[in-house]
């Protein structure tokens, strides 16, 4: 995480939990992305 500024606790522990959701979103994506250019790439014998 990279900011400018001061947080309260709240707002790092609120702040720290969107970036986890978030990252765990993107990583979803990119798994979903590969998964399926890799199963594309099974099929090039055909």
């Amino acid at each position: 995480m990279q900011m400018d500024g001061d947080l309260s606790t709240e707002e790092f522990n609120q702040a720290l939990s969107m970036i986890m959701k978030a990252t765990e979103r993107i990583n979803q994506i990119q798994r979903d992305a590969l998964k399926k250019n890799y199963a594309e790439d099974t099929n090039w014998g055909e």
